[in-house]
């Protein structure tokens, strides 16, 4: 089962995680899921494209 949480604008504010900046500034919104194996997130583009924020972030999805 997956639970999903959009953050809030207060919360973006404050990240340290390189992935998830990289996100935001591509225009993106972050998707905080969670899973048997732990928390992660999505990056949701402007184009439409859903990527997991280090595949994102690592070139190995979207723009």
């Amino acid at each position: 089962m997956q639970n999903t949480k959009p953050m809030s604008g207060s919360v973006k504010a404050g990240l340290a995680n390189p992935a998830s900046v990289y996100c935001l500034e591509n225009g993106g919104e972050l998707e905080r899921k969670t899973n048997e194996k732990g928390e992660y997130a999505i990056c949701n583009l402007p184009n439409g494209a859903r990527c997991e924020e280090w595949s994102f972030f690592n070139g190995g999805c979207g723009k």
